[in-house]
């Protein structure tokens, strides 16, 4: 079980019979180190940023234990130094396996309007077709998005459902796909400021959690950490993953959730972002130039 605790709460929690099935041999151990170091959620140094959405942080390396018993683990991918396959190429594979898996029925995309429900919408577009989806959607995700939904939704004369949440709202028979775990690949940026781009990660946090995360560092099998970018990144990939995973499927029906895809879970996307880094930065770069160019 992977539990959601609420930091200010936890002190209450720790103690009550209820979680004490839940508690790990390594429970008196780490609850000490976890509750001195903030891990849940990282607050970083100065910037009071959360980057825990209040979930519980675990290390998917399996070098720091957590103090309780969590199970549904996902291993990271061993890195292959021959996987060269581009974020498109990965893109276009998934939706054709999603088309497989959804035998002929209607694929109903959960569609924010941001970047990652976007891509995911364009991959299954050219694959499947206009006739085989049908688009769930808000006013938000319009707005969002510009003149996309009118250009190629409306324009394509795709079915879509304007409906609020666009997280749980109630579709119809068929595969549901969403643009989750599109973030734990990249990293959240954007509350950094632009000298933070450049910044060294161990001056982002405090010494204390430096110290635990080099433990970690010598079984990451990934890119190597120099900048604040490559800390966020690291962070989503191998803490969050999990959490972002798993988090929204708690409330939602049974039936419903049996039938979420999350386009962004196929392993080839977690081996392009642990081994292909240098294109996921350089676009992080023309990110920053446009940021510097819009206050000059």
């Amino acid at each position: 079980m992977i539990v959601n605790l609420l930091v200010n709460r936890l002190n209450q929690l720790i103690n009550s019979p209820s979680l004490e099935k839940f508690k790990s041999e390594d429970f008196d151990k780490w609850l000490p180190i976890y509750q001195e170091l903030d891990l849940e959620p990282w607050k970083f140094q100065d910037t009071k940023m959360s980057q825990g959405n209040m979930s519980a942080w675990q290390d998917r390396t399996r070098t720091i234990p957590h103090y309780l018993k969590m199970s549904d683990w996902k291993p990271l991918p061993t890195v292959d130094p021959k996987f060269n396959k581009t974020f498109k190429d990965i893109c276009l594979e998934t939706a054709e396996d999603i088309v497989k898996l959804a035998d002929g029925k209607t694929i109903n995309i959960s569609w924010s309007g941001g970047l990652d429900s976007t891509a995911v919408f364009f991959s299954l577009l050219e694959v499947a077709g206009p006739s085989k989806l049908k688009v769930f959607c808000n006013y938000n995700s319009i707005l969002e998005s510009g003149s996309l939904f009118d250009t190629y939704i409306k324009g394509n004369n795709i079915e879509y459902s304007l409906t609020t949440p666009i997280v749980s709202p109630k579709f119809g028979d068929g595969l549901i796909v969403t643009g989750m775990l599109g973030d734990q690949l990249y990293g959240r940026y954007q509350s950094l400021t632009p000298d933070q781009f450049s910044m060294p990660w161990q001056d982002f946090i405090s010494n204390k959690q430096v110290e635990l995360i080099e433990q970690v560092l010598p079984n990451w099998p990934g890119f190597e950490l120099y900048t604040v970018p490559d800390f966020l990144s690291f962070v989503e990939l191998n803490c969050k993953w999990q959490m972002a995973r798993t988090n929204r499927m708690r409330n939602i029906d049974k039936d419903v959730a049996s039938r979420i895809i999350n386009f962004y879970g196929y392993v080839d996307f977690q081996k392009w972002s642990l081994g292909n880094y240098e294109p996921k930065f350089l676009m992080l770069i023309l990110k920053l130039i446009s940021i510097q160019q819009s206050y000059f």
